[in-house]
């Protein structure tokens, strides 16, 4: 590797560990990132293979902290689904999101008592309610579990 190329290769290599020093980013999302900044394709293919063999940069940890992280924040299993491929998940790690670690029942019933509790049973209100709770993620039968208590 020559002078220059070891500039370009360091430069990637130390906007990379800047970005997943923030937090965990999938690798298409560091791809992109690494590429918006200018650097040339086989320089950033260089350093994802450097970061995921040293373990700086997995999927899986990106795939597990997204996933508690909307978990945690009142989204459903649609909506982190999609949200993972968007990020080029493999379907595999996407498993992870209907694994039991995760109560999604539980996520909706508190995210349901918090915003709807309160709010009048009526026909237009419960439509806007469930609409509410399809647009997070989640699925139609548990929202009706939640809601009518089927």
């Amino acid at each position: 590797m020559n002078a220059a190329d070891k500039v370009v290769y360091d430069s990637a290599y130390h906007s990379a560990i800047g970005l997943l020093s923030r937090r965990e980013h999938s690798e298409y999302e560091l791809r992109r990132k690494l590429i918006l900044k200018d650097i040339p394709e086989p320089f950033v293919a260089k350093v994802l293979s450097v970061l995921k063999e040293r373990d700086y940069q997995s999927d899986q940890r990106f795939t597990e902290s997204r996933i508690r992280h909307r978990y945690l924040q009142g989204y459903g299993p649609l909506y982190v689904t999609g949200e993972l491929r968007q990020h080029q998940i493999s379907e595999a790690l996407m498993a992870l999101v209907w694994s039991v670690e995760y109560d999604w029942f539980f996520a909706l019933n508190n995210l349901y008592q918090k915003k709807f509790a309160k709010m009048p049973r009526d026909f237009k209100a419960m439509q806007k309610c469930q609409a509410y709770l399809a647009r997070r993620g989640f699925t139609t039968a548990l929202i009706r579990s939640v809601v009518h208590g089927e």
